[in-house]
């Protein structure tokens, strides 16, 4: 991948990761972890759960209390007989994500969305700094 001209350095492993936020059930906890997933209903990425395929709206960061890399995130992945149209544009995307979410502190609420910049095939937005500050009106 290339950033202004240079390559990008990606991360080789994470101590955290995004879980479902409901804005509805903030309380609710969540054990299943979210990657970038295309979306089957048209063009774009959304958030898919790693182990269940549910897609959500919102992730909240979590520390996992070790350490994943974009490999571990395939081979789950792989584990849960998803189907993988093509298999180097999945890991490529999961590690985009992962080098993404570096910027985000754990308890953050996060979104996913098509790319402004086109250097990437997504985009990360942060929506809250805490569950309890989510806005309402989304």
């Amino acid at each position: 991948m290339l950033a202004l001209g240079r390559p990008v350095m990606t991360l080789q492993t994470t101590r955290k990761l995004l879980v479902p936020f409901v804005p509805s059930d903030p309380e609710r906890r969540s054990t299943d972890f979210l990657i970038p997933a295309r979306a089957s209903d048209g063009p774009g990425y959304r958030f898919s759960g790693l182990t269940t395929g549910r897609p959500a709206m919102y992730g909240m960061m979590v520390f996992l209390g070790r350490s994943v890399s974009a490999n571990d995130l395939f081979a789950k992945l792989v584990d849960t007989g998803a189907k993988i149209d093509d298999v180097p544009a999945t890991i490529a995307a999961i590690s985009v994500y992962l080098d993404a979410i570096q910027a985000f502190k754990i308890g953050n609420i996060v979104a996913i969305g098509d790319s402004v910049s086109g250097q990437a095939p997504f985009e990360l937005r942060l929506v809250s700094v805490t569950p309890s500050g989510f806005p309402n009106d989304l």
